[in-house]
């Protein structure tokens, strides 16, 4: 879902980000948190999940590693998101309402008159980009959020208990066949002495052919 949500930021970052620049002449500064964010976390995460699929147990699949990996993308998507809401309200106060954009033209309840106006139709577009960055910007940080809280307490409530599984993967700690399981319900080894089954009576058959190498010990007068 994050590398999801990364994309349509990034994609979105980009474009207004162009825009602004060409139009404009300026730079904003949430848009470039936006591309940055995103194409870290792209980048980042489909690593990680390359990784953890080609190469099981790597360092880089480290419950510490990842943890503190993903806290930095939960600092860049939260603040994404605020810068891009503070802007959001300072640039455009009224939102994106098209009632708006309908008055400036004069022609209310005439949709098509704020696409024909090639100025209002671009800030109208630039409205809805910076509204898209910010909604997928903190939702990227809750979904991150959802995921690391959760790893954080049970990595912590597992080295309480003295079993420490910083350093293990998240397949290798609660997989499974985890070596938590092993640690917490050990094999248990009986000793089974194998006894050896009773002696053969054959009516009949003579004792010395049933036991050629000497009578044993009760057997013997």
């Amino acid at each position: 879902m994050v590398v999801l949500f990364s994309v349509i930021v990034l994609a979105a970052s980009a474009r207004l980000l162009s825009q602004v620049q060409e139009h404009g002449g300026i730079t904003t500064t949430f848009s470039i948190l936006g591309v940055a964010a995103a194409t870290t976390s792209v980048v980042s995460l489909l690593v990680m999940l390359i990784v953890d699929v080609i190469r099981p147990g790597s360092f880089v699949c480290m419950i510490a590693i990842e943890v503190t990996w993903l806290f930095v993308l939960c600092c860049l998507w939260v603040g994404t998101g605020t810068e891009t809401y503070l802007n959001y309200v300072a640039i455009f106060p009224l939102g994106c309402d098209m009632n708006y954009y309908l008055n400036c033209t004069h022609a209310m309840y005439a949709y098509s008159a704020v696409l024909d106006h090639p100025v209002l139709a671009m800030h109208y577009g630039w409205c809805r980009n910076t509204q898209a960055i910010e909604v997928f910007s903190f939702l990227s940080f809750i979904t991150i959020c959802l995921y690391v809280v959760p790893l954080c307490i049970a990595a912590v409530a597992a080295s309480m208990r003295g079993q420490s599984v910083w350093l293990s993967t998240i397949r290798e700690a609660y997989g499974p066949l985890s070596e938590l399981d092993s640690m917490q319900y050990p094999m248990k080894v009986y000793n089974v002495s194998v006894r050896p089954p009773p002696p053969a009576y054959h009516i009949g058959v003579p004792l010395q052919t049933l036991y050629p190498g000497g009578l044993p010990g009760k057997f013997m007068v």
